[in-house]
């Protein structure tokens, strides 16, 4: 659930934010120096939302792992059509040039006769697949998107964004995650980053509705940053497609509704 961990002094009305130490159960205020207790109900809404992003990270992790599992069965299944598929090409390829000789054993033995000259097509060249992109793009934090994505959540932080959803990390390959929203319009809203530095490595960010309806969403490419306000509480599955293994940054930050009006109208 997307929540501020920020609170008011009880006793000047300023605005404190919460210890970084979970366990803490008092907090000090830095306009008036006094220190309060922290609400029980506080407490509690923080440490389950730090078991569900606990629980969030432990099913991405799993999505993960069955991913690779499924691309190591793709990679075996097309080394299996390949050891079929190979011979059988060289067959096919040994039966044309025999026939291609005999025809021209044929057109030798006939050339007293007056035939019209031809030419076989000639092939055309196969496109060439995308190049891998080059080993500094999985160090270099300006290649990986990582510098990016960092410049853009500091500059929400500072603009009242104080809720880190989804610590930056960086991928290779496609990615799912499930955030939660709390059954309220006027609950944060989501901005979702995935930037890269490597042109060719298009990136597409989808999120749907606990109801199985897709949001709307930003155009496919290098560079995302978009904004999701869910009206409706509960899971919203979230995925990123990668057209290729070159890295990118994911990351996500909680914004109040009236920082998102504000970010739509510009």
């Amino acid at each position: 659930m997307i929540k501020t961990d920020t609170l008011h002094c009880g006793y000047c009305g300023g605005h404190v934010e919460l210890p970084e130490d979970p366990a803490a159960v008092v907090a000090s205020c830095p306009f008036c120096n006094r220190t309060f207790s922290i609400p029980d109900e506080l407490l509690k809404a923080r440490e389950e939302n730090l078991n569900r992003i606990q629980a969030d990270k432990r099913r991405a992790e799993e999505n993960d792992a069955r991913e690779r599992a499924n691309q190591e069965a793709r990679r075996q299944l097309r080394w299996r059509l390949a050891t079929i598929v190979v011979p059988i090409l060289l067959i096919s390829a040994g039966v044309t040039a025999l026939i291609v000789y005999i025809q021209s054993q044929v057109a030798s033995s006939q050339s007293a006769l007056p035939s019209p000259s031809r030419s076989l097509p000639q092939n055309m060249p196969a496109a060439s697949p995308p190049a891998p992109p080059p080993p500094e793009y999985s160090t270099d934090p300006d290649k990986t998107g990582a510098t990016q994505v960092a410049a853009r959540m500091k500059a929400l932080y500072e603009s009242g964004c104080r809720s880190i959803v989804h610590v930056a990390k960086q991928a290779n390959g496609d990615i799912a995650w499930t955030p939660q929203f709390p059954d309220s319009k006027r609950a944060d809203c989501l901005m979702v980053f995935a930037m890269t530095g490597y042109p060719e490595n298009v990136l597409d960010l989808k999120m749907i509705t606990p109801f199985g309806e897709p949001m709307p969403g930003p155009p496919p490419g290098p560079v995302i940053e978009h904004l999701f306000c869910g009206d409706t509480g509960g899971a919203h599955p979230l995925s990123v497609t990668a057209t290729n293994g070159a890295p990118y940054t994911f990351a996500a930050i909680g914004c109040p509704r009236r920082l998102a009006r504000k970010m739509r109208q510009k």
